[in-house]
Protein backbone atom coordinates (compact mmCIF):
# COMPACT_ATOMS: atom_id res chain seq x y z
CA UNK A 1 0.00 0.00 0.00
CA UNK A 2 2.80 2.57 -0.59
CA UNK A 3 1.76 5.95 -1.03
CA UNK A 4 -1.30 5.31 1.36
CA UNK A 5 -1.94 8.49 3.62
CA UNK A 6 -2.60 6.78 7.14
CA UNK A 7 -1.94 10.43 8.66
CA UNK A 8 -5.48 11.17 6.82
CA UNK A 9 -6.97 8.17 7.37
CA UNK A 10 -6.14 7.60 10.83
CA UNK A 11 -7.70 11.42 11.38
CA UNK A 12 -10.91 9.91 10.02
CA UNK A 13 -11.02 7.32 12.91
CA UNK A 14 -10.85 9.52 15.49
CA UNK A 15 -12.87 9.03 18.65
CA UNK A 16 -15.36 11.30 17.86
CA UNK A 17 -15.82 9.83 14.17
CA UNK A 18 -15.76 6.42 15.64
CA UNK A 19 -18.45 6.89 18.44
CA UNK A 20 -20.67 8.70 15.63
CA UNK A 21 -20.79 5.31 13.55
CA UNK A 22 -21.05 3.17 15.99
CA UNK A 23 -24.46 5.03 17.22
CA UNK A 24 -26.08 4.83 14.21
CA UNK A 25 -24.93 1.17 13.57
CA UNK A 26 -26.16 0.48 17.38
CA UNK A 27 -29.39 1.87 16.19
CA UNK A 28 -29.68 -0.21 13.11
CA UNK A 29 -28.62 -3.24 15.90
CA UNK A 30 -32.05 -2.48 17.71
CA UNK A 31 -34.05 -2.33 14.57
CA UNK A 32 -32.69 -5.50 13.40
CA UNK A 33 -33.22 -7.35 16.69
CA UNK A 34 -37.01 -5.43 17.62
CA UNK A 35 -37.82 -6.90 13.96
CA UNK A 36 -37.24 -10.38 15.24
CA UNK A 37 -39.08 -10.40 18.37
CA UNK A 38 -41.77 -13.46 18.17
CA UNK A 39 -45.17 -11.93 17.81
CA UNK A 40 -47.21 -10.80 20.26
CA UNK A 41 -44.00 -10.09 22.24
CA UNK A 42 -43.94 -8.11 25.51
CA UNK A 43 -40.18 -6.87 25.43
CA UNK A 44 -38.96 -3.99 23.17
CA UNK A 45 -35.51 -2.69 22.92
CA UNK A 46 -34.45 0.69 22.72
CA UNK A 47 -31.74 3.09 21.85
CA UNK A 48 -31.50 6.70 23.89
CA UNK A 49 -28.65 8.82 22.75
CA UNK A 50 -27.92 11.76 24.81
CA UNK A 51 -24.62 13.24 24.59
CA UNK A 52 -21.62 10.90 25.08
CA UNK A 53 -23.53 7.82 25.94
CA UNK A 54 -25.62 5.53 24.10
CA UNK A 55 -27.73 3.29 26.15
CA UNK A 56 -29.70 0.33 24.40
CA UNK A 57 -32.33 -0.59 26.64
CA UNK A 58 -34.52 -3.56 27.40
CA UNK A 59 -38.08 -2.65 28.66
CA UNK A 60 -41.34 -4.85 28.95
CA UNK A 61 -43.76 -6.26 30.62
CA UNK A 62 -43.18 -8.88 33.55
CA UNK A 63 -39.26 -8.13 32.81
CA UNK A 64 -36.41 -6.43 34.67
CA UNK A 65 -35.14 -3.58 32.76
CA UNK A 66 -31.80 -4.15 31.85
CA UNK A 67 -29.50 -2.13 29.85
CA UNK A 68 -25.61 -1.27 28.22
CA UNK A 69 -24.29 1.93 28.10
CA UNK A 70 -21.59 2.88 25.13
CA UNK A 71 -19.80 6.02 26.94
CA UNK A 72 -17.21 7.99 24.50
CA UNK A 73 -14.23 9.10 26.97
CA UNK A 74 -11.25 11.15 26.20
CA UNK A 75 -9.24 7.44 25.24
CA UNK A 76 -12.26 6.09 23.59
CA UNK A 77 -15.38 4.04 23.63
CA UNK A 78 -16.05 2.42 26.90
CA UNK A 79 -19.39 -0.60 27.54
CA UNK A 80 -21.04 0.03 31.22
CA UNK A 81 -23.05 -2.80 32.35
CA UNK A 82 -25.88 -2.13 34.89
CA UNK A 83 -24.40 -1.01 37.73
CA UNK A 84 -22.12 0.88 35.92
CA UNK A 85 -19.02 -0.91 35.76
CA UNK A 86 -16.33 -1.10 32.59
CA UNK A 87 -16.80 -4.66 31.10
CA UNK A 88 -15.29 -3.73 27.85
CA UNK A 89 -13.17 -0.69 26.23
CA UNK A 90 -12.38 0.67 23.01
CA UNK A 91 -10.04 2.53 21.03
CA UNK A 92 -10.23 3.24 17.42
CA UNK A 93 -7.11 2.56 15.43
CA UNK A 94 -6.38 1.52 11.88
CA UNK A 95 -5.81 -1.96 10.90
CA UNK A 96 -3.16 -3.31 8.58
CA UNK A 97 -5.48 -2.95 5.61
CA UNK A 98 -5.84 0.70 6.50
CA UNK A 99 -9.44 0.28 7.73
CA UNK A 100 -10.82 1.90 10.90
CA UNK A 101 -11.23 -0.79 13.62
CA UNK A 102 -11.40 -0.78 17.20
CA UNK A 103 -8.66 -2.55 19.39
CA UNK A 104 -10.58 -4.21 22.24
CA UNK A 105 -8.14 -6.14 24.89
CA UNK A 106 -5.26 -5.84 22.64
CA UNK A 107 -7.12 -6.97 19.49
CA UNK A 108 -8.23 -5.41 16.22
CA UNK A 109 -11.84 -6.34 16.08
CA UNK A 110 -14.42 -5.01 13.60
CA UNK A 111 -17.11 -2.69 14.84
CA UNK A 112 -19.25 -5.24 14.39
CA UNK A 113 -17.51 -7.54 16.46
CA UNK A 114 -17.51 -5.06 19.47
CA UNK A 115 -21.10 -4.39 19.21
CA UNK A 116 -21.52 -8.31 19.71
CA UNK A 117 -19.35 -8.57 22.31
CA UNK A 118 -21.20 -5.79 24.16
CA UNK A 119 -24.89 -6.55 22.86
CA UNK A 120 -25.20 -10.43 22.43
CA UNK A 121 -25.95 -11.36 25.84
CA UNK A 122 -28.48 -8.56 26.84
CA UNK A 123 -30.12 -9.44 23.12
CA UNK A 124 -30.37 -13.42 23.36
CA UNK A 125 -29.79 -14.37 26.50
CA UNK A 126 -31.69 -12.50 28.58
CA UNK A 127 -35.25 -12.48 26.89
Amino acid sequence: MEGFDWVDARSKCSIGVAFQRLRAQLKDDVDARNAKRPEGAQHKFECITHGEFVTVLLGGNNIKQRSVVFKQTTRGINVLDDQDAVVLEATPTLNDEGVCCLDVRGQQREFWQFRRMALEKLFFETV
